[in-house]
């Protein structure tokens, strides 16, 4: 059941840091909120609580026509709330809405979120509505303060769309099954027009996630999607072997023409595409300077018709550098892609918006309660955080394809090359992530990531890699606290990460541990079954290894906007070259040392 709400959240104005814009909040709880006929609890645990929309954007009053003024970031589930770090943009509406925050003005933030799956209870006569799945989509930056008894509240100024379920009473018929009804409608949308959802995933996931949205609503709005997109029945798509050199395009953009050629020579070059447009097949065995000569159909003062001649003149036109540069540009993105590197499964992947510091903000938790005698003065506690800090750089390569190349058909190089070009700009980020690993540098405090003094750096001849050294990090890992040591983090061994020379001893050693017919004090099931072996060759140690967790940021990549990597073309006047550059803005940061563990080997 997907049920859009809002909520009533708090900025923690004592730790507002000028010099980055950002404010620590209190998100939500697990507090009980009345709701109309109802009582609302959201479970805060990591398993109902879905993070995958982070950073959220901050809007004000939720109007989301407006550009945001920040993102919501870093989000920590402890103690029955959601935490998280508000941070400003540079906009003059944006600084001008965090000094109200500072001054006290503006206090109130109100969190929009969805409901997707629910528990409903009778307790006493009172409905009881526990979301055991909810996803946070929104901030907003809004004028109700937040409720003085609980810190926070959700708002009841919004209420969702749809009327909730009421308690039953002696009086009143059985609450209406809501939830059976809205998976009914899910689902009937989903057997409608589920075989277009991949060609308009914004308008499937609005219509199941809408419940004013009926399954024939639902389906009217996916034929009319389909008939803007179709492409026009009588456009006289060139065929192979065609001569026809006088027809135009019959008043239709060639824009479809152009997207036909791109698919058809990745085709031709061996790529296979997921959903290649509808005439693609039409170009696939089509050569460059063919494709020319349909280009320069409208073109009746051209006679030159030798291949020289085609490309010469339909480079001086807008539609063969488009078509190159598409070409060029999706083998680009299917190397950046598919490339295999190891370090998406344990990096935090995040987009920036520009090269200016990154700030990221760990808070401690909240002191244990202590013992207050009757009549007792109740003492203040505070929140610690650490700020670690990084920034993204340019990564730059060019390569150029000359005349001749075109003229001789070569269709391989055109997609090859910035196949690989986008392979390198995946490993260059790969370079980057690794390099912490190598280099071990110094954090915020000025102590170096894997030090003893952090209690997470092994040594001597007890750390080469065994089930025993194993053991060891996985105490480190299983006992490691907070950054002011207030509380345990809970982390689990998530990633077991070696060079090619431990890659065999690795194995051996969890085979020990998970495998019963391996090792009779195999213990099967259990959190090393889960545990995934990395092999990286990029590791500088033949003998070191390292252990890392899950549930607490390890380190991050930081990409541009987009996926961080972009491309550029011109044509060279003097030199008759095509060029292409290819840029990759990130950068990479460990932002704890908390859930990583380096065992020296020797």
């Amino acid at each position: 059941m997907n049920k859009t709400s809002f909520l009533q959240a708090e900025f923690t104005r004592s730790n507002a840091d000028a010099e980055s814009l950002t404010v620590p909040a209190v998100i939500s709880s697990d507090s009980p909120v009345t709701r109309n006929g109802y009582v609302e609890i959201l479970q805060h645990t990591q398993n109902s609580v879905d993070l995958s929309r982070f950073p959220l954007p901050l809007i004000e009053s939720h109007d989301s026509r407006q550009v945001n003024i920040g993102i919501v970031e870093n989000p920590q589930i402890t103690g029955g709330k959601l935490r998280a770090v508000v941070r400003f943009g540079q906009s003059a509406r944006a600084k001008e809405i965090f000094s109200d925050v500072q001054s006290g003005i503006v206090r109130g933030l109100s969190v929009g979120y969805e409901i997707t799956d629910l528990n409903e209870t009778q307790q006493g006569g009172e409905l009881i509505v526990t979301a055991t799945r909810w996803k946070p989509y929104e901030t907003s930056v809004v004028s109700i303060p937040a409720d003085i008894n609980s810190g926070f509240n959700r708002s009841n100024f919004m209420e969702p769309k749809h009327q909730t379920p009421t308690p039953a009473s002696e009086n009143r018929e059985p609450p209406v099954d809501f939830k059976r009804m809205e998976l009914e409608r899910r689902d009937t949308i989903r057997a409608n027009v589920e075989p277009f959802s991949k060609q308009f995933p914004d308008l499937y996931r609005q219509c199941m996630d809408d419940m004013d949205i009926t399954p024939q609503e639902a389906s009217n709005l996916f034929l009319k999607a389909q008939g803007a997109r179709a492409v026009p029945h009588n456009l006289p798509f060139y065929r192979h072997g065609s001569d026809d050199r006088s027809a135009d395009f019959g008043g239709h953009s060639s824009t479809h023409v152009l997207d036909a050629m791109v698919d058809g020579l990745l085709i031709r070059s061996g790529i296979k595409l997921e959903k290649p447009h509808v005439a693609a097949r039409d170009f696939a065995h089509t050569s460059l300077h063919e494709m020319c000569r349909v280009l320069l159909r409208g073109d009746r003062g051209f006679s030159d018709n030798s291949p020289a001649g085609l490309i010469k003149r339909a480079m001086t036109t807008s539609d063969l550098p488009y078509l190159l540069e598409n070409v060029a540009n999706k083998s680009l993105m299917l190397g950046f892609g598919e490339a295999p590197q190891t370090h998406d499964a344990f990096c935090n992947i995040v987009e920036v918006s520009d090269f200016k510091k990154q700030s990221r903000i760990a808070m401690s938790f909240i002191e244990s309660l202590t013992a207050t005698p009757e009549a007792g003065e109740v003492t203040y506690t505070s929140v610690d955080d650490l700020k670690e800090s990084y920034v993204i750089q340019s990564y730059q390569k060019a390569i150029g394809f000359s005349r001749q190349s075109l003229i001789n058909d070569d269709i391989g190089e055109l997609v090859t090359i910035p196949q690989k070009l986008g392979a390198a700009a995946r490993r260059t980020e790969a370079d980057l992530v690794y390099s912490i690993f190598n280099t071990n540098p110094a954090m915020a405090n000025a102590v170096t990531l894997f030090h003893a003094s952090r209690g997470n750096l092994l040594t001597g001849a007890p750390s080469a890699l065994s089930a025993t050294s194993l053991a060891s990090a996985v105490v480190v890992l299983r006992k490691a606290k907070d950054i002011s040591n207030r509380g345990y983090l809970g982390l689990t061994p998530k990633w077991l990460i070696v060079p090619p020379e431990l890659e065999i001893t690795a194995l051996q050693v969890l085979a020990t541990l998970n495998n019963a017919k391996a090792s009779s004090t195999a213990i099967p099931d259990s959190d090393f079954a889960r545990l995934q072996v990395i092999v990286e060759p990029r590791l500088s140690s033949t003998t070191g290894w390292f252990l890392l967790a899950s549930g607490v940021e390890t380190i991050e990549v930081g990409r541009l906007t987009g996926n961080g990597i972009s491309f550029e073309t011109d044509n060279e006047f003097t030199t008759d070259t095509f060029n292409m550059k290819v840029r990759l803005d990130a950068g990479a940061k460990a932002l704890s040392a908390l859930g990583m563990v380096k065992s020296a080997g020797a």
